[in-house]
């Protein structure tokens, strides 16, 4: 339920301290998903993916209504900037 691109971009981080090749990543991101992303993941068919790039980018499609919703300007109505005393 959560914006792909924030997901990913915490398992990169967590990557960072375990090691960075594309067969522990594809392997370690699997561990990190739960009920319906889980279920997506397991309907891949095997031998399909053949990088953590390629898996992202599912990833990402999959999930795409779930992406934030960038900023518009009218956003920066409520904008305000305190006063120095």
């Amino acid at each position: 339920m959560e914006d792909p691109e924030a997901y990913l971009t915490a398992f990169h981080m967590q990557m960072m301290l375990v090691g960075d090749s594309d067969v522990v990543r594809c392997k370690l991101f699997m561990s990190t998903l739960t009920g319906m992303a889980m279920n997506w993941f397991i309907s891949l068919l095997e031998g399909h993916i053949t990088s953590f790039a390629q898996l992202s980018q599912l990833f990402r499609e999959q999930y795409l209504a779930n992406r934030a919703p960038p900023p518009v300007s009218y956003d920066l109505f409520d904008v305000s900037i305190k006063a120095r005393p």
